[in-house]
């Protein structure tokens, strides 16, 4: 009789055993691997990333990427996760401080797509996408909207900033007043999180490196919604405004932390709508800029006679594109004085960042957009 009880305990417990064992194999997993944990300036890491949703191989995700130093300075990037997996580099330049970083990895289950609505009073079944890529490529699409203005792309591969225009077949498309959402963009819950530390420079002493690659806890405020709540604490200090950040969001790499001024076009005090161009806004502005109209009527800039490059969202472009923007439709402008790096022979530069997600402009229709595609997957760490 013991026997047979035995016989049946153990055959419950087996069970339970195979039965958690399905489970477990069935969770999200995430695991990264770096290819060291010390590296100089200038060095380049290699990573790789293998993600399995539920257990399962998955077409497409995301992995998204906070990189932060000790001073709490961060960049955010993000990779496409294809075929369960994604390899890339990130190269460390010369500028890059010394000191521990902490590199957090998260996993975004969705790849990229964008839902978006038409407003009334615009009745119609089919938008004609175009969307022009930082490459110069263009990407031409139909999109079906649902009978209550509806509509979704998916699953579009892109680098960086893009141009997004909307457009009706035979029909004037500048009374088009469209919302979106990019889904990259929004808040979301990581399904996976991976944190690994690493060091810039020769550590002067022990540093504490996750060398088994197993899953850490990671703080879940850099990605999005689901974060553990925090201990009360009382912290005083000045509120940023809207345009610090806007700043603090979009701006990267050498366009960020410079020794710039900012002209703020959101505030309710500003004086820029009344303006034709943001060129003529600038006009007197600032000291040794010259604002100049050319002999063939198109506008230009100089800086203590230097020329002046121009950046709409961080892209290059003619000093007549800029011209042609509606001031309501710009966030912030900022002007680097001379020897600006992202400009050619390291001259002054102007950048206009037009508005974008909560930032955007409420007056106006709208069915041109700027659009925030993936990382490159040899992309420069800038962090300042």
């Amino acid at each position: 009789m013991k026997r047979k009880v035995f016989k049946a305990a153990f055959c419950c417990i087996k069970f339970l055993l195979i039965g958690l064992l399905a489970n477990a194999q069935q969770q999200d997993s995430l695991s990264v691997t770096i290819d060291k944990y010390i590296f100089m300036p200038g060095d380049t890491m290699a990573i790789f990333a293998k993600y399995y949703g539920d257990g399962k191989k998955t077409a497409a995700a995301t992995l998204q990427m906070v990189v932060e130093n000790e001073q709490g300075r961060s960049i955010k990037m993000r990779w496409p996760i294809l075929n369960s997996e994604t390899d890339g580099d990130l190269i460390l330049p010369d500028s890059l401080p010394t000191g521990k970083y902490t590199i957090s990895f998260a996993v975004q289950q969705k790849f990229f797509r964008i839902y978006g609505t038409v407003k009334p009073p615009i009745r119609t079944t089919m938008l004609i996408s175009n969307l022009l890529t930082g490459k110069g490529e263009w990407l031409t699409s139909e999109i079906p909207v649902a009978p209550d203005g509806s509509f979704v792309i998916k699953n579009w591969l892109f680098e960086n900033n893009a141009t997004l225009v909307f457009a009706r077949q035979k029909k004037v498309n500048s009374d088009l007043d469209i919302k979106l959402n990019t889904w990259l963009d929004s808040a979301y819950d990581p399904v996976a999180l991976v944190t690994k530390e690493f060091y810039v420079g020769t550590p002067s002493g022990a540093i504490a490196v996750d060398s088994t690659g197993k899953n850490q806890k990671a703080d879940l405020s850099k990605f999005g919604e689901g974060a553990d709540l925090l201990p009360g604490v009382v912290v005083t200090g000045k509120m940023k405004t809207k345009a610090e950040k806007f700043n603090e969001t979009y701006s990267s790499g050498l366009f960020q932390s410079m020794n710039e001024r900012v002209f703020d076009f959101m505030s309710e005090t500003s004086d820029a709508i009344g303006f034709n161009s943001v060129l003529d806004y600038l006009q007197g502005r600032v000291a040794g800029l010259q604002i100049s109209n050319q002999q063939d009527g198109s506008m230009g800039a100089t800086w203590r006679g230097s020329a002046v490059s121009f950046f709409i969202d961080e892209m290059r472009v003619e000093a007549d594109q800029m011209s042609a923007l509606n001031t309501a439709d710009i966030a912030i402008v900022k002007v680097y004085p001379p020897p600006f790096y992202g400009s050619s022979g390291g001259s002054g530069g102007i950048a206009v960042y037009t508005r974008r997600g909560e930032y955007s402009a409420n007056t106006g229709n709208r069915h041109v957009f700027r659009i925030k595609g993936y990382t490159p997957l040899e992309a420069v760490l800038y962090i300042k």
